[in-house]
């Protein structure tokens, strides 16, 4: 018999929280070799898709990975992250202000990869 409240088949609440997570690879640094681009931007959505609390937005998305970018690449985007850092508006919003190009890379996660191709 059914207890007032519970549904048939829901897990109970000691059976979510010994839940396993499923946890995937942080990916590799990005230093600027064309030949790893492509596994670079695979391990990076991946990565995000798995992750997707911690990424509320396609701007926080394309800070990280910025992050993840060495010599070359961090290199070439150095220009770009100047740019939004000094524009950005208080919760992280390209402005007026800001650089078309910077822009374009800073709006969403495919304008960055474009950008970076």
């Amino acid at each position: 018999m059914l207890k007032s409240g519970s549904v048939v088949g829901e897990k109970s609440p000691v059976e979510k929280e010994n839940k396993p997570t499923l946890r995937i690879a942080f990916p590799d640094m990005f230093k600027g070799d064309r030949s790893q681009l492509k596994a670079f931007i695979l391990q990076c959505n991946l990565y995000m898709g798995f992750n997707a609390k911690y990424f509320d937005n396609e701007t926080a998305q394309v800070l990280w990975a910025v992050a993840l970018l060495r010599g070359p690449a961090a290199d070439w985007m150095d220009t770009f992250i100047t740019d939004f850092m000094e524009t950005k508006s208080v919760n992280n919003k390209c402005t007026t202000e800001t650089k078309a190009a910077t822009k374009d890379i800073f709006m969403s996660w495919k304008g960055f990869t474009l950008a970076i191709t």
